[in-house]
């Protein structure tokens, strides 16, 4: 037995195809339910709120997988072994070690040249949306804005990064708990494209040291032997897909929300110091990374229920921003809405390392846009359609300036 017989939980499967549209009635059916759902074997799903983030800050549950499960999840594959080297998916001193290494490269407060270049970015893209007047809030507006700017962080040379463009979506397949068979030479081919575009760079870091994340990874390894050049290549490829990946979605559903919401846009114009409140609702409502999955190490109460070791639990973070039980009237955009707790950048040790950069990249772009243009839909928009992560495909809008 799994957990203490109180009774059937209901089923609920977090990745299935037909709730990626509108997964929000389906998370709060759920939700309403009971506390915690049956998932696929062995699996818990958990949708509420206080459960969730308490969940993310517990140590009993991990996000390094045992063997036995990653060879299920994806077999002998190049996914793996880039699993395996990842801070997403250590645990301990060594995530602890990685990922104060690998904030600094997000850290607005560390580089102030950052600040400025971004500025510098944003007010570029917006004239250039102005002046195109219909664009793709995804294509013409994400994608080249955040490019240039994680080019800056990371210290890659913007051509080198016209790969990566092509790429970088395709990897976020790579982290889907269990990945068919049939795909995963596909993405191991994306992996080692990626990985292609980086060892040139970290090759040149150790001749030519800069102030740069791929620098001090490399220094790092003079004092950290369990830290191997494979290791600094592949948390170099996730780093660039985290900043990407939780940006490009968050600028690119922050557009859709505004264009939905005449009277909003018009509010943040009027009162631009809603603008940051108004970002945190963006990845509150529309949270760009849904679901995140833990490994149970130890016995954990949730819901009344005891789940036992071994056992795998999603905490649908969607779903728990959606709860009434944390959120007043939380299907509305509220840009006063305070406090805040939300969890669409996670939580915990393995808090979205991309979550600074995104929220002042979000930040200095939703002034800027708020305050030169007006935004109106050209056609529906469409949504990509993944379990993950919250985004679209394309957002048709016609920039229209004031």
């Amino acid at each position: 037995m799994d957990v203490a017989p109180v009774g059937v939980p209901p089923r609920f499967d977090v990745f299935d195809p037909h709730t990626l549209t509108d997964p929000y009635q389906a998370y709060r059916q759920a939700r309403e339910a009971a506390p915690i759902c049956r998932g696929g074997p062995g699996q818990w799903v958990v949708l509420r709120h206080a459960d969730i983030s308490r969940l993310l800050r517990d140590d009993r549950l991990g996000t390094e997988f045992p063997p036995e499960y990653q060879d299920l999840a994806c077999g002998d594959s190049q996914i793996a072994t880039l699993r395996s080297h990842i801070v997403m998916t250590r645990d301990g001193a060594v995530h602890n070690r990685l990922a104060r290494l690998m904030g600094q490269a997000f850290s607005p407060t560390r580089d102030r040249s950052l600040i400025a270049g971004i500025d510098r970015e944003v007010r570029g893209a917006v004239d250039r949306v102005l002046a195109l007047g219909h664009f793709d809030a995804l294509n013409d507006l994400a994608f080249p804005l955040v490019v240039e700017i994680l080019c800056r962080a990371l210290g890659v040379a913007p051509s080198d990064a016209v790969p990566w463009r092509a790429r970088v979506l395709d990897l976020g397949r790579a982290f889907v708990p269990v990945i068919p068979a049939e795909e995963r030479a596909g993405i191991d081919a994306t992996i080692e494209a990626l990985r292609d575009v980086v060892r040139p760079v970290v090759a040149a870091r150790r001749t030519d040291p800069r102030d740069d994340l791929v620098s001090r990874l490399v220094a790092a390894q003079a004092t950290e032997d369990w830290l191997s050049t494979d290791m600094v290549v592949d948390n170099v490829v996730f780093l660039w897909f985290a900043g990407f990946e939780t940006t490009v979605n968050l600028v690119a559903n922050g557009c859709a929300i505004l264009a939905e919401r005449d009277r909003l846009l018009t509010r943040l114009r009027a009162e631009p110091a809603l603008v940051p409140g108004a970002v945190e609702e963006f990845a509150r409502f529309e949270a760009p990374i849904q679901v995140t999955s833990r490994y149970v190490r130890a016995p954990v109460e949730v819901g009344g229920r005891t789940v036992r070791r071994g056992r795998i639990v999603h905490l649908v973070l969607g779903s728990g921003n959606r709860d009434p039980e944390q959120f007043a009237d939380p299907d509305t955009v509220d840009p006063t809405r305070s406090p805040n707790q939300h969890l669409g950048f996670g939580g915990g040790p393995h808090y979205c390392l991309g979550a600074p950069l995104a929220r002042l990249i979000c930040r200095t772009l939703f002034a800027e846009l708020t305050a030169r243009t007006g935004l109106v839909p050209a056609a529906p928009a469409e949504r990509a359609q993944r379990v993950i992560f919250r985004g679209y495909r394309r957002v048709p809008l016609v920039a229209e300036a004031v």
